[in-house]
């Protein structure tokens, strides 16, 4: 019942609505879905659990991942970057680069196509690589600076 409640809300928003507010939007999908949650593994407080809304990215360190959230923490899980990738949802995260995996909806803009750069939220500025090019720039189309 609540599942049918939250996509008719969902339903009604996407078709009363000329400009799609992403944040609204990821919000309605985090309680249809039950807000997804991933369990690290760290030096120091063995396994933490977060919710994946809250990952902003995910840094490639050698064998380790440095998880960077929403609130300027960082976390380094033991775990290497191919590992996290696989548990986290495709619709939310992509692989940018060899040693970056990004939340889509964290990015504020493709600053530069030429350079391949763009903007995470926190003033982060990242490059992507000429082999994700075309993908960045399909699943980011509506974020590309004038």
């Amino acid at each position: 019942m609540k599942t049918e409640l939250l996509e008719k809300k969902i339903t009604e928003y996407v078709l009363n609505t000329a400009e799609l507010d992403v944040n609204v939007l990821l919000d309605l999908r985090n309680q249809l879905r039950g807000n997804r949650t991933i369990m690290l593994r760290t030096f120091k407080t063995g396994e933490i659990i977060i919710p994946e809304s809250d990952v902003v990215r995910v840094e490639a360190q050698k064998a380790y991942s440095i998880f960077y959230l929403e609130n300027g923490k960082q976390i380094v899980s033991s775990r290497n970057l191919n590992f996290h990738e696989k548990q986290m949802d495709k619709n939310m995260f992509m692989r940018m680069h060899r040693s970056q995996l990004i939340n889509i909806f964290q990015v504020i803009k493709i600053t530069n196509l030429h350079d391949r750069k763009l903007l995470m939220k926190g003033n982060v500025e990242l490059e992507f690589s000429r082999r994700k090019a075309s993908e960045v720039k399909s699943r980011l189309r509506h974020l590309i600076a004038d």
